[in-house]
């Protein structure tokens, strides 16, 4: 059995499995036929379940999202939405470019050879709105390979650093 066989039919087993969850007061809402990214989808979602339902709402409920959802594209969903700080906003979007990258370092570092590539990336990625890649591209700007290069760590080649202001 191929690859692409195997995760399919895997996918297939968990999907049943979901729908089979249920009773004792658990919902688990159904597999997503729309892009869920947040937490918070799930709990709309729920409310319109047990709206329709005509219940209070007093149940648990579980809901799933696609692995496969790439974190920037969920910090990119955040742009415009009331009560997020825009430097937050950007510290999340370009810390989740690389998302091996620890919590604690969700801080713009302009002296950081990591977030130079992270920024670089945001503002290159097509599939990202031109808003987020503003953001990057602000974060790319304020970095010190343009204007320090000597003080960025690891060090850079002459090439990186001539590429950079390119």
């Amino acid at each position: 059995m191929g690859l692409t066989a195997q995760r399919h039919s895997d996918l297939s087993r968990i999907t049943a499995w979901w729908r089979g969850l249920g009773g004792d007061g658990f919902v688990a809402l159904p597999p997503p036929t729309r892009n869920r990214y947040t937490q918070s989808d799930g709990h709309e979602d729920a409310a319109e379940l047990f709206a329709a339902r005509g219940s209070a709402g007093g149940a648990s409920f579980g809901s799933a999202r696609p692995a496969s959802t790439h974190p920037l594209h969920v910090a990119e969903r955040l742009i415009g939405k009331p009560g997020i700080r825009e430097y937050v906003l950007h510290r999340l979007l370009i810390g989740v470019a690389d998302p091996a990258q620890p919590l604690r370092h969700y801080a713009l570092d302009p002296r950081s050879r990591g977030w130079w590539q992270r920024a670089r990336e945001v503002t290159d990625d097509l599939r990202l709105s031109a808003g987020a890649r503003a953001i990057g591209l602000k974060a790319a700007s304020a970095h010190y390979v343009l204007r320090h290069p000597d003080q960025v760590r690891p060090s850079l080649t002459d090439g990186e650093v001539n590429e950079a202001r390119a």
